[in-house]
């Protein structure tokens, strides 16, 4: 969904976050949600996505396959707010992965 193959951090990522938790806990666990833990949130797992991100990100600048989307929003934001954006939308496309994956075996 993301246009990545062979990653270790999306590996990480699909094996160790929560994905059966809704979007909204998801964001609140990684600390996307300001003032709402308290600085209390998953330090590790955040790592792992903003990796991803900034992979992702690299990849955009020097024109290496990667979905439109994500070129999009490196061309037209800000580092800091495009590698935010950029992690948002893995953390969504990792949960709606994990949702068409579970529908699909008749859960």
């Amino acid at each position: 969904m993301l246009g990545v193959r062979d990653s270790v951090e999306l590996a990480i990522l699909t094996v160790e976050l929560p994905l059966h938790l809704p979007i909204t806990r998801l964001k609140g666990l990684l600390g996307f949600t300001p003032n709402k833990n308290e600085k209390r949130y998953d330090h590790e797992l955040r790592r792992h996505v903003a990796g991803f991100a900034v992979n992702l990100y690299m990849k955009a600048k020097k024109h290496v396959n990667v979905l439109n989307k994500v070129a999009e929003v490196v061309n037209s934001l800000p580092k800091e707010k495009a590698l935010y954006k950029i992690q948002l939308m893995i953390l969504k496309s990792l949960r709606k992965a994990y949702l068409l994956t579970t529908n699909s075996t008749g859960r």
